[in-house]
Order: structure tokens, then C-alpha cells, then sequence
């Protein structure tokens, strides 16, 4: 796997683990998050990673023509990356987190 930027039709720009799918005119992306930069109170360029969906699902499939470019990151943003991913991965699988869901009486588990 190769990671790469995305922009999308859609304004959202993401990162992921992107492979050529079995389908002709698909990628396939794993552990896809939303990049956002910004200029901070300092005036300094910063930058967010976030999930780009909400779920357990790790790969999505999608259509090349939802793409409008593809780059490849920095080694700063792929080691940020991975960072994000490993603290999301840490979170969730943290047992506190896992009393606090029992505690408020949610019906469903979170991983």
C-alpha cells in the first residue's frame, strides 16, 4: 500500500493506505482521515487529521472520478498519520473508555 493525499469532488481532503482495486474505474483506501490545515493565533500553518467516516470499517471503495487529485504526502504527514491513527486505535481500545460507555448506558460498543 501506497499513502497518498486525496483531494475529492466533494471539498474533502483525505489521507490513506490507497490501493488500485479489482474494479477498473475504483481505489480502494484504508484508514481514510479528513486533512485540515489552518493558520494558528501565532500564524502558523497547523494541521488536523480526523476520521473521514464514523464507523469500524476501515476500507472504502471509491471511484476514480470522485477524485480530482492525487499526491503523496511528506514523511512528516505519513509519520503524523500513523500517529493519529495509533492514538484513535489506543482510544478506543482504552478500558476506561469502555467503563464510561457501560456507565452511560449506551446500547452499543464502540471499536
Amino acid at each position: 500500500m501506497a499513502h497518498a493525499i486525496l483531494k475529492l469532488v466533494s471539498g474533502e481532503t483525505i489521507i490513506a493506505d490507497v490501493t488500485t482495486s479489482s474494479k477498473e474505474n475504483h481505489i480502494n483506501v484504508t484508514n481514510p482521515l479528513i486533512l485540515r490545515t489552518g493558520i494558528d493565533d501565532d500564524n502558523r500553518m497547523v494541521m488536523s487529521m480526523y476520521n473521514w467516516v464514523e464507523t469500524a470499517q476501515t476500507t472504502f471503495i471509491i471511484e476514480k472520478t470522485h477524485v480530482i487529485i492525487r499526491v503523496a504526502p511528506t514523511e512528516s504527514v505519513i509519520d503524523y498519520y500513523n500517529e493519529v491513527l495509533e492514538n484513535d486505535k489506543d482510544f478506543f481500545e482504552d478500558e476506561e473508555f469502555e467503563e464510561n460507555i457501560q456507565h452511560d448506558n449506551y446500547s452499543t460498543s464502540v471499536h
